[in-house]
This record gives C-alpha cells, sequence and structure tokens, in this order.
C-alpha cells in the first residue's frame, strides 16, 4: 500500500514538474518587451552645441549630442569664458545661469538652468498691443534619426510598435520672484502698468515633437508637440484642457497634459518633483485631436500611427512674464518598450562618392546667402532643426559648380543641408549667425 502511495506521488511530482518546465520552454518562445533607454548623454557630460553660433560649450570642450537654444535674448550667457569654481561648467551674466557637466558622482542635479526676464525685458511688462517675443532657453536633443541627421541613440520606434514610452524627470524649483507691479513709467512704449495673468508668466517645460519619419510618406517630416509643464508661476497644478492649440513660432499644434496626469506634487513647494509618466496614450490623443480638427489634412497630413516617432526633446524655460527664476534637473530618462523583435529603424547612409565633394561657404554665415560649390548638383534641401525643409532648389544642372543660396529670411542656428548629385547624397551642417 505504501509503495502505492509512493508510486502515486512519484508520478505526480513528475508530472507536475514537466508542465512547469514547458510552461517555462513555452514562456521563453514569447518575445518580452524590448527596452531601450532613447536619450544619450542623460547627464549632460558631453556638453551643448550652441544653435546661435555652432559653438560647442563644455569644460573642457566635449563631444556633444544636446543642443542649447537660447531665443528672443538680449544678450547671450554664451559670449564668455565658462566658469568652473562651482564644480560644475557654468556660464553666467545678469540675464541667464546656465550650469552642466558636474562630478561624475554628484548627487544634487544635472542640470541647473536660472534666468532673469525682467532684466530681457528692462523691467518693462510685456504688451499685448504690440509684437514683443519673448526670451527662452532650451535644451535639446533629436532622438530619431532623419535623413538630414544622424543620432548615436537607437531612435524611437514607430509609434504603432510601442507597448510604453516611460518618461521621468526630477525638477526641484530653487527660486522664483514674480514682479507684479510697474515701477518704471514708460507710456511711449505702450506698455502696461500691471500684471496680467494671461500675458504674462514663467514656464519651465518639457516638450517632445510627435514626427512623421516615414520616409515613403508624403507628409514626411512633419511635427506636433506634445508638452507638459514642471513649473508655471500661475498655477499649483497646471490644468488640462484636454484641446489642441496652435503655436506661432513653429507653425504647428500643441498639445499639453495636465499636471495631474504626472504627478501628485506641486514643483511650488519647493521640493524635489519626480515625474513618471507613459506618453504613449497621450502621445496617441493628440495627434487623433489633431487629425479630428485639421479635416483638410494641411498641416498633419498622415493619420496613420505607423507614420509618426518620438523626433526629439526640448526641455527649458519660456518667461512672458517679469521673473527671476531658477530650476534644477536630474535623472532624465525617455524608455521606449516593445514586443516586436525589430525596431525597424532606417538609417540613411551618405552614398555619395568622395569625388562629389560638395562643401558650403561660409560656414558659419553671418551673410544672407550660402555658395554650395561642388560637381554635378541636381538639387539642395535646407532643413530646420525640427526636420522641416525651409529651402528646396532643384534643376541646378544648369548653374555650373557654385550656387548661391538666399537664407536672410531665415532665423540664426543650425541647418541641414542635403545636397543631390549625379552620385547620390551629400549631407552638410551649416550655422546661420
Amino acid at each position: 500500500m505504501k509503495r502505492k502511495i509512493f508510486l502515486v506521488l512519484y508520478l505526480f511530482c513528475h508530472a507536475y514538474l514537466y508542465s512547469q518546465e514547458s510552461q517555462r520552454n513555452s514562456m521563453r518562445e514569447i518575445p518580452e518587451h524590448q527596452t531601450k533607454e532613447l536619450i544619450v548623454d542623460r547627464r549632460f557630460k558631453r556638453g551643448f552645441f550652441n544653435n546661435l553660433n555652432g559653438l560647442v560649450l563644455g569644460c573642457p570642450t566635449a563631444d556633444p549630442v544636446w543642443n542649447v537654444a537660447e531665443w528672443n535674448s538680449k544678450f547671450s550667457v554664451f559670449n564668455q569664458q565658462p566658469d568652473t569654481n562651482t564644480g560644475m561648467c557654468r556660464y553666467a551674466s545678469n540675464y541667464k545661469d546656465f550650469r552642466f557637466g558636474g562630478p561624475v558622482d554628484a548627487k544634487d542635479y544635472d542640470l541647473y538652468l536660472g534666468v532673469n526676464s525682467d532684466a530681457e525685458f528692462l523691467s518693462h511688462f510685456r504688451s499685448p498691443s504690440i509684437v514683443q517675443n519673448w526670451p527662452a532657453i532650451f535644451v535639446e536633443q533629436q532622438l530619431s534619426p532623419t535623413t538630414i541627421k544622424q543620432i548615436e541613440g537607437p531612435g524611437s520606434p514607430f509609434l504603432s510598435m510601442l507597448k510604453a514610452l516611460n518618461f521621468k524627470i526630477d525638477a526641484k524649483l530653487l527660486y522664483n520672484q514674480t514682479i507684479y507691479t510697474q515701477t518704471i513709467a514708460d507710456s511711449t512704449a505702450n506698455h502696461p502698468q500691471h500684471y496680467n495673468s494671461q500675458l504674462h508668466a514663467a514656464q519651465f517645460l518639457v516638450y517632445f515633437t510627435l514626427q512623421n519619419l516615414n520616409i515613403n510618406s508624403t507628409h514626411y517630416g512633419q511635427i506636433m508637440w506634445l508638452g507638459l509643464t514642471v513649473y508655471d508661476d500661475r498655477y499649483r497644478f497646471v490644468p488640462g484642457s484636454d484641446n489642441i492649440m496652435w503655436d506661432t513660432g513653429t507653425n504647428t499644434f500643441m498639445y499639453n497634459i495636465a499636471s495631474s496626469d504626472f504627478s501628485s506634487q506641486s514643483s511650488h513647494d519647493g521640493n524635489w518633483v519626480f515625474i513618471n509618466i507613459d506618453l504613449l496614450p497621450f502621445a496617441k490623443k493628440a495627434l487623433k485631436k489633431v487629425w479630428d480638427f485639421d479635416t483638410d489634412r494641411k498641416v498633419l497630413g498622415s493619420t496613420n500611427l505607423a507614420d509618426y516617432k518620438i523626433g526629439g526633446i526640448n526641455i527649458g524655460w519660456e518667461t512672458t512674464g517679469r521673473n527671476i527664476s531658477t530650476v534644477i534637473v536630474k535623472n532624465v530618462s525617455l524608455v521606449a518598450k516593445t514586443d516586436q523583435l525589430f525596431w525597424g529603424l532606417e538609417r540613411v547612409s551618405n552614398n555619395a562618392k568622395e569625388e562629389a565633394s560638395v562643401s558650403v561657404f561660409p560656414n558659419p554665415s553671418v551673410n544672407s546667402f550660402v555658395t554650395f560649390s561642388g560637381k554635378q548638383m541636381q538639387a539642395i534641401s535646407i532643413i530646420n532643426y525640427l526636420g522641416q525643409e525651409v529651402i528646396h532648389m532643384d534643376n541646378l544642372a544648369s548653374q555650373g559648380e557654385e550656387v548661391n543660396v538666399d537664407i536672410s529670411h531665415l532665423s540664426n542656428g543650425i541647418y541641414y543641408s542635403v545636397v543631390k548629385t549625379e552620385n547620390g547624397m551629400e549631407q552638410i551642417k551649416f550655422f546661420k549667425q
């Protein structure tokens, strides 16, 4: 009897172990989510390109993958030698304080961004009745490759392939002073005498581009913005409108995520705010909002998620009010998850032969034109940092080996040129100052 019981137990245990092993083997056959960090140099150790003059910023000069964009400033904070006495690489003036690249074991922060828009506005409130831009400073990185720029990271899969897109950032407001009353009379410039919350604000923002990066799409390169607000001096928690807005600066749509969707903490308290959010459902919602509104497909032509990727990321200040403000940042991360076996990324190689030898002069350019030199040039495309084509010239075969291109209408910054020759394509970066 005992032997029978033992035999039954043996057979039961053997069957159980076999079933478990079979289960494990079947699980191995199911591809797990592939996980990729999309951001390169998450701690800003390698310095920056300055988009206005093409200089490389660092202590010492490094090999940057980030750009820093300083818009509508009276004086650039980067027109001087950096200070390393803080243990960081620091560029500072009466207008801005920009620090990065501290010791490897630094725990306090990876990036320090301070702004003084009161000085930028010369102690006057921005007026609604005159055209007046506002100062901004952003750090930015192209995350997915295009035909005009390669990247060091893996690039984002198309949105249709993604299971999740997890963004993390730790941010802390160190200081903010909002000025509410006018102390300098200036009736001639028609400046308002008092603060207006509809016109005046200090915002620390994170924005991503949702970009058509299917090279076979007729709407290749088109973008919209997906953003979240880390700090706004008007709101402890930024409300969500669940609507799209129009950005006049880049001529495209924007969608902003409500604060309650990514954090229960307010940056107004002066503590670290730990933001952790899956961007994927919001990216899908934002695109759907644009598709439903823009029925003529004038902005985003494609309505296929399989055409879109996360193109790039911007982090920084926009200040329309009179503010003195500082935010520090650390632990920036953007992780893409997919159960696809392959990422399906296109990397466009330079197929041009060396004898084509296309060049651009002057570079950097302080003139209203640049000259492309090379043999057998057929077409020239100039693309801005958003991946948008801003100049296109074709049928160039009859113009000889030099082609002058008018860039007077372009803003200062980094541009990428793609030159088509009989032998292939050449890609050249140039700067307009």
